[in-house]
C-alpha cells in the first residue's frame, strides 16, 4: 500500500519545478509539511512510521498531477457525477446500497458514513456544477445542486447542510459582485484562523460548558473539546506544539465527561477536535500556525487577482466558503479523503480553467 502511494509521489518529485519557481504560498505549505514530519519526533501518538508519510506523499503527488498539460475534465466530471448519484441513492434509501455490499459486519454501514461521503463530495460541488453548466447546460447544473441539497438534508450531519447552503449563497453573491464575494470569503478564512485565539481567551471552563443546555448536544460537545485542547496548548505546547496527531493521543488521555445539561457521557476529546485551525495550533504550535497563516496571506493575493472570469469567481468563492465550514466544524487535517479531495478539486479547477482558456 505504501509503495502504491510512494510511486506517484516519486514521479511528482521528479517532475517538480525548482523551488525558485514555486509560488510562495506553496513553499510555506511545504515547510508546514516538513515541520509536521519533524514533529513526529516528539508526538505522544505512537506508530508514527505508519501514518506520518502520507502528508508529504500527497504534497509530492500534487507536483505530479499539475504537470499534466490538460487534466481530464470530462473524466472527472463523469466520475464525480456517478459518485454523487450513488451517494444520493444510498442517502434516500437509508443506506440501501451499503446494506447489500459485503461484508455485513462493518461499523460504517450507516447514514453517518454516507454523510461523510457527501461531505467529501461537497468539496467538489463547485467544480462539478461549473463543469456541468459548461458542458450540459444550466438546467443540468441546477439539478446537480438539488441532488446535493436533498442528500445533505436527508443525512444526519448538519455541517453538510450548512456548507451546501453557504456555498450556494457565496456563489450567488459572486455572480452579482465577484470582487466583493472574493474579499468576503477570504475575510471568513481570516476569521476562522483567528477563532482559536479568541476561544483560548474567551471560552468558559470545561465544566461550565458541559453544564450548558441552551445549544444542541453536538455544539456543546465541540465547545468542550475545543476548550480542553486549547487548555492543553496553553499549558506547555504553545510554541512548538504537541506533535503530529497528538490530539488522538489526548483523546485517550482525557477520558470521558458528562454533559450535565443533557444527562449523557461523551469523550472529553474526540480523536480530532472537529476544527482544523485548533488542531494545527495544538499539534504544531505557533511555529506551524505561523506557516499556515503565511501560506494563506500569500495565497490570498493570487485569489484576489483581477483576471478571473465571472464563472471562475463563482466557483472559487463557493469552494472557499464550503471549505471554511467543513474545516471549522467537521473534519480533520488527518483525514486523507478530505485532503485528497482538496487536491483533486484544485486539479479539476486547473483543468476546467485551462479548458476555458484553450
Amino acid at each position: 500500500m505504501t509503495a502504491a502511494y510512494a510511486l506517484p509521489a516519486l514521479i511528482g518529485l521528479a517532475k517538480a519545478p525548482s523551488v525558485s519557481t514555486l509560488p510562495s504560498w506553496v513553499i510555506a505549505l511545504g515547510l508546514l509539511v516538513v515541520y509536521s514530519v519533524l514533529s513526529a519526533l516528539w508526538t505522544p501518538q505512537g506508530g508514527a512510521a505508519d501514518w506520518i508519510w502520507w502528508q508529504p506523499v500527497l504534497f509530492l503527488v500534487g507536483f505530479g498531477v499539475f504537470q499534466r498539460p490538460r487534466p481530464p475534465v470530462h473524466m472527472l466530471m463523469i466520475g464525480l457525477s456517478v459518485a454523487l448519484v450513488l451517494l444520493f441513492v444510498d442517502a434516500i434509501t437509508g443506506s440501501g446500497i451499503r446494506a447489500i455490499v459485503p461484508p455485513d459486519n462493518r461499523p460504517d454501514k450507516d447514514a453517518v458514513a454516507t454523510a461523510r461521503g457527501i461531505g467529501i463530495l461537497l468539496m467538489m460541488m463547485p467544480f462539478l456544477v461549473m463543469a456541468i453548466a459548461k458542458h450540459r447546460g444550466i438546467s443540468w447544473a441546477i439539478g446537480v445542486l438539488i441532488i446535493y441539497m436533498i442528500a445533505a438534508i436527508t443525512l444526519p450531519v448538519e455541517a453538510n447542510v450548512v456548507a451546501a447552503f453557504v456555498g450556494i449563497a457565496a456563489g450567488l453573491l459572486a455572480f452579482w459582485q465577484p470582487a466583493i464575494a472574493l474579499r468576503t470569503v477570504l475575510a471568513s478564512v481570516g476569521v476562522a484562523l483567528a477563532v482559536p485565539f479568541a476561544f483560548a481567551l474567551s471560552l468558559p471552563p470545561v465544566q461550565t460548558l458541559a453544564a450548558m443546555s441552551s445549544l444542541p448536544t453536538s455544539s456543546v460537545h465541540r465547545l468542550v473539546i475545543w476548550r480542553t485542547v486549547l487548555d492543553e496548548w496553553l499549558a506547555g505546547q504553545t510554541l512548538f506544539g504537541a506533535g503530529a496527531r497528538a490530539t488522538r493521543a489526548l483523546s485517550k488521555e482525557a477520558g470521558r465527561i458528562e454533559l450535565t445539561g443533557f444527562g449523557m457521557e461523551v469523550s472529553q476529546v474526540s480523536v480530532h477536535p472537529h476544527n482544523v485551525p485548533i488542531e494545527i495550533l495544538y499539534e504544531y504550535g505557533l511555529v506551524g500556525y505561523g506557516l499556515l497563516v503565511a501560506a494563506f496571506l500569500m495565497a490570498a493575493r493570487t485569489v484576489l487577482r483581477p483576471s478571473w472570469s465571472r464563472e471562475a469567481c463563482v466557483a472559487i468563492t463557493s469552494l472557499i466558503a464550503i471549505m471554511v465550514v467543513i474545516f471549522s466544524v467537521q473534519t480533520t487535517m488527518w483525514n486523507v479523503y478530505f485532503s485528497s479531495a482538496t487536491l483533486l478539486t484544485a486539479y479539476a479547477f486547473y483543468g476546467l480553467l485551462s479548458e476555458k482558456a484553450a
